[in-house]
């Protein structure tokens, strides 16, 4: 491949997707997927494989750990209650991550611009490297783009009703990972 003798090695994909955001073409399946599952490793810290949910995770507390094993939300990839992830056209000639948290605009679009830089970024760490082999910068924008989802997240309990905690008891939930790689939650209940 023309592409593995470059430093973007995930270039010709990068090209063929804005190409056909642009056309109004159908994407190809394994951009989504790539860019997915790159995220669900960051947000995550784990080899984590699921690639038909964001897997959005914190480590508890306002640390910048690379390991977040509480589970805050999984969000639909596919159009599902209204949360979705998809990739859009930008108005440079490239594209973005965007995910849609709730119907209509009660929350707005939470995106992120794919930049060359990051594009490669997601499909290393997709396919297994260490995101500090390749760039502290995209690293943290995808962090700081994690925190973005995990304040909107926030924002949709509260409208929904559900950050109402019940009296003398906490349920936390874990990032329980099975033997195909897939993140599952396993729930924890504290009683005080």
């Amino acid at each position: 491949m023309f592409w593995d003798l470059t430093v973007f090695r995930f270039a010709g994909l990068y090209l063929d997707v804005a190409k056909k955001l642009a056309a109004g073409q159908q994407l190809p399946r394994t951009a989504l997927s790539l860019v997915v599952r790159g995220l669900n490793r960051i947000f995550t810290g784990m080899l984590v494989q699921n690639q038909d949910e964001l897997v959005l995770a914190t480590s508890g507390s306002y640390s910048q750990s690379k390991r977040s094993p509480l589970l805050d939300e999984l969000i639909s990839v596919p159009r599902a209650a209204g949360e979705e992830v998809s990739l859009v056209a930008d108005d440079f000639g490239g594209f973005g991550v965007s995910v849609r948290l709730v119907r209509g605009n009660d929350i707005p679009l939470v995106t992120l611009s794919l930049s060359p830089t990051r594009f490669e970024f997601l499909g290393r760490v997709a396919e297994g490297a260490l995101p500090s082999s390749f760039s502290l910068e995209c690293h943290e924008d995808l962090l700081a783009f994690k925190a973005r989802l995990l304040r909107e997240t926030e924002n949709r309990r509260r409208l929904d009703g559900d950050d109402q905690a019940s009296e003398g008891e906490l349920v936390l939930r874990f990032i329980e990972l099975g033997n195909d790689g897939r993140a599952t939650p396993r729930r924890v209940m504290v009683r005080a």
